[in-house]
C-alpha cells in the first residue's frame, strides 16, 4: 500500500505482526527511527494505562489461558459465555454413544477495543470444530447471504438524502437463537468438564459458532422474524429489508450475520428495535457511526454522509508493518515500473502477502478508490511475489 506509518523502535503495536519481513526488504524500505518518544507529564496516567492495555496477551488455547498473567480476566469472560450456553439449554450431557461422529470444541479469545484502541472488554466464545463435520451426516445446506457493498451504500444514501435516524444493532450470542435440524454430538468444553461424568458428551440442539450450518440457520431465523414484523424483502438482495406505509418508504435495514444497520423515521426505528429486542437478546444498540470497519460521519444540514476507514487502515499498519517506515504521496511508486514475476535471484516467501492485498482490496472498494489500480496490479502476483512486489505493497 502506498501509505505507511513510521514506527519508533520503542513503540508497541496493538497486535503483533503476523510475519517478519526479510531483512533485505527491511533495509531497503527505509531507516527506522531510534529516537525515544517520551509522553508529556500531563498525560502520564493515560499513557501508562494505554500501554498496559495494549500488552494484554490473547491466548490461543485453554492451556495458554491458564498460564496467562491475565488468567482471571479471561476466565471471567469464559465463565460468562459458558453460563449463557447453559441458560439457553444449548446441550445436554449423555453417555458416550457408540459408532457416532463426535466433534470437538475450543475456546476463542478476543480483545474488543473502542475506536481510540482502548480496551472495551475481553471476550471468550466457545466454538465447535466444524471442520470435523461430515456433509450428509451432520449437515446439508450451508448457503447464507452476505452483505454487498452496494447495499450498504444504498443504506447510507437513504440516511443522507432523507435525513433519517440511523442505528446499529448487534445480537448477543446470535447463533444460539437457532436450532439444529439434526442433533450433533460434541465433546465437553475444555475447562468445563462435568466432574461427575467426565466421559459423557454433549448432544447439541442449538447452533454453535463454527458449525457448518449455523450461519444459514440463523439467517433463516432472523429473516422470518423480520417478515413477521411487517418488513418486506427484495428477492434479488436477501440482506435488504424495507417498510412502506401509505405508499411511502419509512425505513430500511440491512443485515450482516449478527449485525443490523437500520435507517428510517424515528418512530419506525424505535419500534423495530423494541420489537426485535423482544425476540432476540440485543448486545448493543448505538447510533450508526461505525459499521463493519467503516466510520460514518454525518452532516445533516447538507444531507451528507462521509465514510472513512482510518482505524482499519491503522490496524493493517500495526499488523503487517511493525518496524517498516515508508511514505508515498501517490498510490503508485517507483517499484511499480518493473513489476515482474518471481525470479530465482530474489526469492521471497509469500507469507501474509495475500492477506495484505486482500485487506487493501477491501479498503479500495469501500473508501479508497484511488488505490484500486495499484491493488489490482499487485493482486496478479499473489502466488509468487518477489521483492519488488513487497516494495510496492508496503
Amino acid at each position: 500500500m502506498p501509505i505507511c506509518k513510521p514506527h519508533s523502535a520503542n513503540s508497541r503495536s496493538c497486535s503483533p505482526p503476523l510475519y517478519s519481513l526479510p531483512s533485505s526488504l527491511r533495509q531497503k524500505v527505509g531507516r527506522t527511527s531510534t529516537r525515544h518518544l517520551k509522553p508529556p507529564d500531563r498525560l502520564g496516567h493515560w499513557a501508562k494505562s494505554a500501554e498496559v492495555d495494549q500488552t494484554i496477551d490473547t491466548p490461543k488455547t485453554w492451556c495458554q489461558l491458564l498460564k496467562s498473567p491475565n488468567k482471571h480476566r479471561w476466565l471471567k469472560a469464559a465463565n460468562e459465555d459458558f453460563a449463557t450456553l447453559l441458560g439457553m439449554q444449548t446441550w445436554k450431557l449423555v453417555p458416550r454413544p457408540q459408532k457416532r461422529k463426535i466433534i470437538k470444541s475450543k475456546w476463542v479469545f478476543k480483545i474488543k477495543r473502542r475506536p481510540d484502541q482502548s480496551i472495551q472488554k475481553l471476550k471468550a466464545r466457545l466454538v465447535a470444530m466444524g471442520y470435523l463435520q461430515v456433509q450428509g451426516l451432520n449437515y446439508d445446506e450451508v448457503f447464507s447471504p452476505t452483505l454487498r457493498l452496494e447495499t450498504l451504500r444504498l443504506i447510507f444514501s437513504l440516511l443522507a438524502s432523507q435525513n433519517w435516524k440511523g442505528r446499529q444493532v448487534d445480537f448477543k450470542t446470535a447463533f444460539l437463537n437457532g436450532h439444529l435440524d439434526t442433533p450433533i454430538f460434541m465433546e465437553q468444553p475444555p475447562g468445563f468438564e462435568d466432574p461427575q461424568h467426565p466421559d459423557w458428551v454433549c448432544v447439541v440442539s442449538r447452533l454453535l459458532y463454527e458449525l457448518k450450518q449455523s450461519p444459514r440457520q440463523w439467517n433463516i431465523e432472523l429473516h422470518n422474524a423480520l417478515l413477521d414484523l411487517g418488513l418486506s424483502n427484495l428477492a434479488y438482495d436477501p440482506t435488504l429489508y424495507f417498510k412502506i406505509e401509505s405508499g411511502q418508504l419509512i425505513g430500511a435495514l440491512t443485515t450482516h450475520v449478527d449485525n443490523l444497520a437500520i435507517v428510517g423515521e424515528p418512530a419506525f426505528v424505535n419500534s423495530l428495535i423494541s420489537s426485535v429486542g423482544q425476540r432476540f437478546k440485543i448486545g448493543a444498540d448505538e447510533d450508526l457511526n461505525h459499521f463493519l470497519s467503516i466510520k460514518i460521519t454525518r452532516n445533516c444540514k447538507n444531507h451528507h454522509v462521509f465514510m472513512s476507514q482510518a482505524h482499519y487502515i491503522q490496524e493493517l499498519l500495526d499488523r503487517f508493518l511493525d518496524e517498516v517506515s515508508h511514505m508515498f504521496s501517490t498510490p503508485t511508486n517507483s517499484y511499480f515500473k518493473n513489476l515482474t514475476h518471481k525470479s530465482p535471484s530474489n526469492p521471497v516467501s509469500p507469507g501474509p502477502y495475500p492477506q495484505i492485498i486482500g485487506s487493501l482490496l477491501r479498503v479500495s472498494q469501500c473508501t479508497q478508490p484511488d488505490i484500486s489500480f495499484a491493488v489490482n496490479k499487485l493482486s496478479q502476483y499473489l502466488r509468487d511475489p518477489s521483492l519488488s512486489h513487497w516494495f510496492a505493497a508496503v
